[in-house]
């Protein structure tokens, strides 16, 4: 898929409680969306779920508050909210976490440090399956 072709996600929220991260994603992910909106928690991140309704969610685990597993876990168990498309992305990566992360019903999981090209090519896959189904 060309840059031309490519097919950008309306808003992309981004989890993690470290801001240099938010800042790398952003950066790395800003011509893959029209908007890209912050959220340093996952309860802050629920609250913005709602309120901002998110095309894609790219969230750490490890963050005070609540964790991006029980994030991911409350965005499942919602009617609304449960296809939302999210991708998990931790320094997590044991095997038990990864299945963790996959049997919650995340679209990926990436351990950090993670590979801007194998993320850009789940994003771009999310956006293809999110134009399809709004088709």
């Amino acid at each position: 898929m060309t840059s031309e072709e490519r097919i950008k996600v309306n808003k992309i929220l981004l989890v993690d409680d470290e801001k240099f991260i938010l800042s790398l994603l952003i950066d790395i992910l800003e011509d893959r969306a029209h908007t890209i909106i912050t959220a340093s928690n996952g309860k802050e991140a629920l609250d913005m779920v709602r309120m901002e309704k998110p095309d894609l969610v790219i969230s750490d685990v490890m963050m005070p508050i609540m964790n991006g597993f029980q994030l991911l876990v409350e965005i499942r168990a919602n009617p609304e909210t449960e296809e939302l498309p999210f991708i998990l992305l931790t320094v997590k990566d044991s095997p038990v976490d990864i299945k963790r992360g996959l049997t919650f019903k995340a679209n990926y999981y990436f351990p950090k440090p993670f590979d801007d090209v194998q993320l850009l090519k789940a994003v771009d896959e999310l956006a293809l399956a999110i134009h399809n189904k709004q088709a």
